[in-house]
C-alpha cells in the first residue's frame, strides 16, 4: 500500500504524541508524581519532535527524488514531485525550489530546452541562498547542451562566484564544487574553448563523485583533449569514462569517441 508523504508525516506524528503519553503515564506511575505536572514536557516535546518529523520525512523525500532521476524513472519522480509540491503548498521559496529541483527530470533525460523553460521561469530570489549556486549550476548544464554554449559559460562561472560568496552554506550531500567545475569545463569545451576547459575538467575528475557524474567529465575532458591533439590523454579520459559508467549516456559516447580516435590513429 501507498501511503502519500502527509499520511506518512501524520502517522509518525501520532505514534510520537502516543509513544510521549505512554511513557509519561509508566514514569508518572513509578515515581508517584501527578501526569498532569508532566503535560507541559510532554506538549513541548511533541511539539519539537512533529517539527523534526516533518522535515526528516521530507528531505527523505528529496534523496529519493534525486535517486528516481538517476535511475530515470521518469514517471515516480514526477508523482513523487507532485506529493512535494501538495506538502510544501504553502511555501513560496520551497515551491521555486522544488521546481529546480523537477528540471532534473529533463536534464537527465536530455530535454535540456524543457529544463531551460522551466529554470528560466523560477525567480532565484525566491530560492534559499544556498540554492541558488545550485539553480545556476543546473541552468548552465543545460544551456551548454542545447546550444547556448556562450551563455553557460558565464552562468557557470556566476555559479562559482554564486557559491564564493555564500562561503560554507551549501545544500544537498554531493561535492558542489565539482559539479560546477565540469559544467564550466562542459560548456567550454562546448563553446570551442579547450584549452580553458581542461583545468577545470580535470580538478573537477579529480574531487570524485558518482560514476555518472565522473563519466560526464572523463568525457568532455576527453573532447578537450582531442581538440588540443593530445591523441594519448584523450584516451586515457575517454577510458575513464567508460570504466566509472559504461551504460551511461557519456560512457557510450566515450566508447564512440575512442572509435573514431582509432579509425584516425
Amino acid at each position: 500500500m501507498h501511503l502519500t508523504l502527509r499520511r506518512r508525516i501524520s502517522l509518525l506524528k501520532g505514534a510520537i504524541v502516543a509513544g510521549l503519553i505512554a511513557s509519561a503515564v509508566v514514569l508518572a506511575d513509578r515515581f508517584g508524581f501527578s501526569v498532569f505536572w508532566a503535560a507541559p514536557v510532554v506538549v513541548g516535546l511533541a511539539w519539537y519532535l512533529n517539527r523534526r518529523v516533518a522535515t526528516w520525512v521530507a528531505i527523505r523525500a528529496h534523496h529519493r527524488f534525486t535517486a528516481l532521476v538517476e535511475q530515470k524513472r521518469t514517471a515516480e519522480a514526477h508523482e513523487l514531485m507532485h506529493e512535494l509540491r501538495e506538502l510544501y503548498a504553502g511555501s513560496v521559496a520551497a515551491l521555486e525550489q522544488l521546481r529546480m529541483n523537477e528540471s532534473l527530470v529533463y536534464s537527465t533525460s536530455g530535454h535540456h530546452a524543457q529544463a531551460i523553460a522551466l529554470l528560466e521561469s523560477i525567480d532565484p530570489e525566491r530560492l534559499s541562498a544556498p540554492w541558488r549556486p545550485w539553480y545556476l549550476n543546473n541552468l548552465a548544464w543545460s544551456l551548454a547542451h542545447a546550444g547556448q554554449a556562450a551563455r553557460a559559460v558565464a552562468m557557470a562561472r556566476e555559479s562559482i562566484a554564486a557559491s564564493d560568496a555564500a562561503g560554507d552554506a551549501t545544500v544537498m550531500r554531493e561535492d558542489l564544487r565539482a559539479f560546477q567545475l565540469g559544467t564550466l569545463g562542459a560548456s567550454l569545451v562546448l563553446a570551442g574553448d579547450a584549452e580553458d576547459a581542461v583545468a577545470p575538467l580535470e580538478q573537477s575528475v579529480a574531487r570524485g563523485g558518482k560514476p555518472r557524474h565522473q563519466a560526464a567529465r572523463a568525457f568532455y575532458l576527453g573532447e578537450a583533449l582531442r581538440a588540443l591533439g593530445r591523441g594519448d590523454e584523450a584516451r586515457a579520459a575517454y577510458d575513464r569514462a567508460i570504466g566509472e559508467a559504461p551504460d551511461s549516456e557519456h560512457g557510450v559516447k566515450a566508447k564512440a569517441a575512442l572509435e573514431r580516435l582509432a579509425i584516425y590513429r
